[in-house]
């Protein structure tokens, strides 16, 4: 599945809780091997059994009484698997920057876009944020692990696990909106020639003032959940994708199926196409807030 159909799938909700649910089972791994005392193997292979059990309605029930998001899909999670060791040292930001930052890279790629040389060279110096805990001092993963070099080899982890680079240094909300801000310029530019993409281009920013801002929003929660959406689906119609002249993706993290049982069907596959690139030219509002993980040789 190409275009249009993988943006939809990559910004709907089901998509998102099953790489949520990817993401701690990743850092599940890595804690076991690092403490074992810390997880049990029974608790990593009940949470892999029912990693792609999704039941969107009964996580919005659990939100409406949370009023966190997150936190309804983590007990959901945790209700299904019959544990609760997926979220231990970590805060929110730690799972939301993360899975963010891997569905715009995966958004780039299902359009063919990471072959560009400007977007390659940005997917290039793209940090995954990995596991900061909350005020982003690496203090809970610290305690969890028991070294410095642990908490690094985690975050190396992470970012070789999803096709990255480099870790972010920065806290929660810090690097994410400057990226946000380079790509959304590099793409800018890739279609500026193209007059009705401006046009297009135009209204989503005259839209944002619209957007569907829910109880607890902030501006880089709409930009994620639904200007991305709408700028990857411009970029597809940019591509020649269907002669529609309207973006259709609706908010992304508000969508999706009501009932998602495990299915064997297709997935969306984050394919590392990015080989041989320097990191010259660069952003100035990147530098010194990234560094290249050396691999971690283990306790």
């Amino acid at each position: 599945m190409r275009g249009s159909g993988v943006i939809e799938l990559i910004w709907d909700n089901h998509h998102l809780v099953k790489l949520e649910r990817s993401l701690w089972l990743d850092i599940m791994k890595f804690q076991q091997f690092v403490q074992p005392d810390l997880i049990d193997q029974h608790h990593i292979d009940a949470s892999t059994a029912v990693r792609n059990v999704v039941n969107l309605g009964r996580i919005r029930e659990r939100e409406a009484v949370l009023k966190h998001d997150l936190v309804a899909r983590l007990q959901e999670f945790n209700h299904l698997a019959g544990h609760q060791r997926h979220h231990l040292g970590m805060t929110s930001a730690d799972i939301v920057e993360n899975t963010y930052s891997i569905r715009i890279r995966e958004s780039l790629i299902a359009l063919g876009l990471n072959l560009r040389p400007s977007v390659k060279q940005w997917m290039r110096s793209q940090p995954i944020r990995g596991v900061r805990g909350p005020v982003g001092t690496d203090v809970d993963q610290y305690e969890l692990l028991g070294s410095a070099e642990a908490v690094e080899g985690l975050n190396w982890h992470l970012a070789e696990t999803y096709g990255f680079h480099f870790v972010a240094l920065a806290p929660a909300q810090t690097l994410p909106r400057s990226l946000d801000m380079s790509l959304g310029f590099i793409l800018a530019q890739e279609f500026y020639e193209m007059a009705d993409i401006r046009v297009m281009l135009a209204a989503l920013a005259q839209s944002l003032a619209h957007a569907p801002w829910l109880e607890g929003d902030v501006a880089s929660s709409v930009v994620r959940r639904y200007c991305w959406p709408k700028m990857f689906e411009i970029c597809y119609i940019a591509l020649g994708g269907d002669d529609a002249r309207n973006p259709t993706v609706e908010s992304g993290e508000k969508s999706g199926s009501e009932e998602s049982p495990q299915q064997g069907g297709e997935e969306t596959t984050l394919v590392d196409a990015i080989d041989g690139d320097t990191l010259q030219g660069l952003p100035a509002i990147l530098q010194g807030e990234t560094r290249e993980y050396p691999k971690w040789a283990g306790p």
